[in-house]
């Protein structure tokens, strides 16, 4: 049981594969990640998560909205509503209430996944009508895949670009798969379209694209070809490491 802090801790390899082969049988879910900058934000935590690109909580009532709004997309629960959650976070695994079977690792697109991630779910979005979410300047044109749609967003933009999710779902898009490098935002995004919509499915994609776009503001080593990170499995103090690689 989550509560009693008894949650296993699952095959990091067979996580990705897992959602890997939903995508790849067209399955329709949605996969949000809170890490550290999500759960301080909820906590309502002063800081400024990923070098400044999104602020964890304000002084404008907005924030108290949007805080809220991330702790409902942590919190509700539905058989295809998977949130990824770092195994250390005990205290957010069991706020969020989520059964163990609907939780996976918050960097399980990165580190000693990397790979995976870059040569099966990329190759995996060029069959696919791509609708991504990400930073108004992002630049696509190194994108090895098409971009059907570009929702342009600000920095901070869980507080800045609120009426998004309405916009998406007036359009009605089906049989899309939505990427979300969003920050914070793309929980939101994941939580509020999966709700409205299961005709998609919602991922948030993180950092994973930034070799491409270049638009990261905070380069991550994971790609930058720190070889630790390469065979790291997770960012636990206890963490074990692929000796396979």
């Amino acid at each position: 049981m989550v509560g009693d802090l008894e949650y296993s801790m699952k095959d990091y390899k067979k996580e990705i594969e897992f959602f890997y082969n939903k995508l790849a049988n067209d399955e329709k879910f949605a996969l949000g990640k809170f890490a550290d900058g999500e759960w301080g934000a909820i906590k309502g935590t002063q800081f400024l998560p990923a070098n400044g690109e999104w602020a964890a909580n304000g002084d404008h009532p907005l924030y108290e909205i949007a805080r809220q709004e991330l702790e409902d997309s942590l919190r509700y629960q539905h058989p295809e509503y998977y949130v990824a959650i770092c195994p250390c976070y005990k205290e957010t695994i069991i706020f969020s209430g989520q059964p163990e079977s609907n939780i996976t690792y918050a960097n399980i697109f990165v580190n000693s996944n990397y790979e995976f991630y870059k040569t099966k779910y990329v190759e995996l979005y060029k069959d696919r009508d791509i609708h991504l979410v990400t930073h108004k300047d992002t630049n696509l044109d190194n994108l090895p895949f098409k971009v059907e749609k570009f929702y342009q967003i600000e920095y901070n933009a869980w507080v800045l670009n609120r009426d998004l999710p309405d916009q998406i779902l007036q359009q009605n898009p089906k049989d899309k798969l939505f990427l979300f490098a969003a920050g914070s935002f793309a929980n939101i995004l994941s939580h509020k379209l999966w709700v409205n919509n299961k005709n998609n499915t919602y991922l948030d994609v993180g950092s994973t694209l930034n070799p491409w776009t270049q638009i990261e503001r905070l380069k991550r080593d994971y790609y930058m070809g720190n070889k630790d990170l390469e065979c790291l499995i997770c960012p636990c103090p206890n963490y074990t490491v692929d000796t396979k690689l």
